[in-house]
């Protein structure tokens, strides 16, 4: 039989041991090797096998608790926009709302008139010209009249009243009348100077008394302020506008008069 021929660590190693016994056994009276500590590393490294090949992998070991919950995600992106859903079917029809105002009439006065002179005691009227002064009115239309005058008044030292002896401003009056009865009136004095105004027409006057010579006038009661009720059944209207003034009465100043430059009548009506 023939023997292995030993690898050069395996002799190394032997040497070794053969000296640390040799020096044990020389020194064994005076020391003695308890720990691998005592021996020298680099011959315990020469003493020490090459490392063996890895074990079987161990069973698994049972199952850990339950970690705790961690922080919430950020949030996603928005998804993608839906199909629009179909057309709901039509409400129903809704309750007819009220009725509204519509013109009926736009009475306009043709151009500038110039008014005359005349005394409001015994007064004598002149009729400014019109556009638009008929219209029809229905039964159950309720109307409504609004009117504007635009006016130059002269200074008072050209158109002035006297009373009493005392110097008084000259007075211009425009009527309205509906179907020929005096329903509004606008009226102004004169001043220091002459001046360009717009005046508002009034209505329901009374009969007014005065020490200062003015134009009287009455109103029917109905029209306040400016209101045709609805007749019962349909009814025709005619709008005249009628105009004077009072420079120079009682020997007051004369030598100019008032301009009534234009004068806007509008009707609406509402059923």
């Amino acid at each position: 039989m023939r023997l292995k021929r030993p690898t050069p660590a395996m002799a190394v190693a032997l040497s070794a041991l053969v000296v640390a016994l040799g020096g044990t056994a020389i020194a064994a009276s005076r020391y003695i090797i308890t720990s691998t500590g005592q021996i020298k590393p680099s011959v315990l490294k020469k003493l020490q096998g090459a490392a063996g090949k890895p074990g079987a992998t161990g069973a698994t070991g049972p199952q850990g608790p339950t970690g705790a919950t961690g922080s919430p995600g950020a949030p996603g992106a928005p998804g993608a926009p839906g199909t629009p859903g179909a057309t709901g079917a039509p409400g129903p029809k809704g309750e007819p709302g009220a009725a509204g105002e519509a013109i009926v009439a736009r009475v306009r006065t043709t151009g500038p008139l110039v008014t005359t002179s005349t005394d409001p005691n015994t007064p004598t009227f002149v009729t400014d010209p019109v556009t638009g002064g008929d219209w029809t009115q229905p039964a159950s239309q309720l109307d409504h009249v609004v009117a504007r005058a635009d006016v130059k008044t002269p200074a008072k030292a050209s158109c002035s009243v006297m009373s009493g002896g005392f110097e008084e401003p000259g007075q211009v009056v425009i009527f309205m009348l509906l179907d020929g009865e005096t329903v509004g009136i606008a009226e102004t004095g004169t001043t220091a100077s002459s001046r360009r105004i717009g005046l508002e027409f009034e209505w329901g006057s009374e009969l007014r008394t005065s020490s200062v010579p003015v134009f009287q006038s009455f109103t029917r009661p109905q029209l306040e302020p400016g209101w045709l009720p609805e007749p019962g059944t349909e009814t025709h209207h005619t709008l005249l506008l009628k105009t004077a003034d009072s420079c120079g009465t009682n020997a007051g100043h004369t030598g100019a008069n008032f301009t009534i430059h234009s004068v806007s009548v509008d009707v609406t009506g509402a059923e």
